[in-house]
């Protein structure tokens, strides 16, 4: 299935947003917020099991998946209100850019 699956996300996405991790796994990295609802979309009709990772630093071994969805390419503007101590992090947003954001 495997195969078939990222041949398919790939006509979704575009080659340069699916990829294989280290062991061969697929992984959709959708570039954009209407992607990322795509993918999801597509993965509740086809009943794929998603796993979900940010910046893919911390990942469970056993998270049984047919998919990997990262948010890593979701990068859009933070959002700080100093005054109020309010910050709007999207996801995909590393955490050092928003501490570097926040000092």
């Amino acid at each position: 299935m495997s195969e078939a699956l990222v041949a398919y996300l790939r006509t979704l996405l575009g080659a340069e947003a699916v990829e294989r991790d280290p062991r061969g796994f697929p992984r959709a990295v959708p570039p954009s917020d209407d992607a990322l609802a795509l993918v999801c979309e597509t993965a509740r009709r086809e009943g794929w099991r998603l796993r979900i990772e940010g910046r893919g630093s911390w990942l469970a071994p056993d998270a049984p998946a047919d998919l990997a969805l990262s948010t890593r390419a979701l990068q859009r503007p933070l959002v700080v209100h100093p005054a109020d101590l309010v910050a709007t992090v999207p996801a995909g947003v590393p955490f050092g850019a928003l501490q570097a954001e926040l000092a």
